[in-house]
């Protein structure tokens, strides 16, 4: 009730304050949208930097029959959604993290499902290499895992909404407009028909390489000093 009453007040003094900032810098065009609609300026674009050199693709290593969630388990990642279609669809599935859901999702979860608990960095690189796609069921503002996913050549299954549709290609993967079950079994199938090349997929991780994050946001900082 407290920040009920409050609220109006933060929002007035929020937006004042905005009309003094000199450059608004936002990670997607999802986030500078958002910028637009509640501040009413416009927002400078730069993509987060992604690891992409230690993200790699290992073309030793063959993709297999099992797909692949790497999430904090928490209510608004949506992760719930991926395990109860692939416990209703026979799928297999991988899921590589932890949060305050992985008791409820383990009790959940059919004989397909495997939970992995949190991984390192070795095991996640090894799990993107060879899961069949990544599924990223939630609605982030950029969104590192599915740039990390695709940087190794893995085809990526996403939700129609926030970063994914600026990182997410018709070439690197397909997406599902509604959090259903029947939505996203179908567009699990849809990737078969896809012919996802994992060179395309590497190509676009590349657009979000740390090197290129480092040029973008020296481009910023020069014109703002200059």
């Amino acid at each position: 009730m407290g920040l009920g009453l409050i609220g109006p007040v933060f929002r007035r003094w929020d937006r004042a304050t905005a009309d003094r900032v000199t450059m608004f810098l936002a990670n997607s065009q999802h986030t500078a949208g958002r910028i637009q609609r509640y501040f009413g300026r416009e927002a400078q674009v730069v993509y987060p930097p992604v690891r992409t050199d230690w993200f790699t693709a290992d073309r030793r290593v063959q993709r297999e029959d099992w797909l692949l969630v790497v999430s904090a388990l928490e209510p608004y990642k949506r992760t719930e959604l991926v395990v109860r279609a692939a416990s209703h669809a026979g799928l297999k599935l991988k899921v590589a993290g932890d949060g305050s859901q992985r008791k409820a999702l383990a009790a959940a979860a059919g004989p397909t499902v495997e939970m992995l608990g949190r991984v390192d960095d070795v095991t996640l690189r090894e799990l993107y290499r060879r899961a069949k796609a990544l599924v990223f069921p939630q609605v982030e503002d950029f969104g590192l895992i599915p740039v990390e996913a695709q940087a190794t050549g893995c085809p990526v299954i996403a939700f129609a909404g926030g970063g994914a549709m600026e990182t997410v290609t018709p070439q690197t993967g397909v997406f599902f407009r509604q959090h259903m079950v029947e939505a996203l079994v179908e567009a699990i199938a849809a990737l078969d028909q896809a012919h996802i090349d994992p060179v395309q997929c590497r190509r676009n991780a590349e657009r979000f390489t740390e090197r290129a994050f480092d040029e973008a946001i020296s481009r910023v900082v020069n014109s703002l000093v200059g």
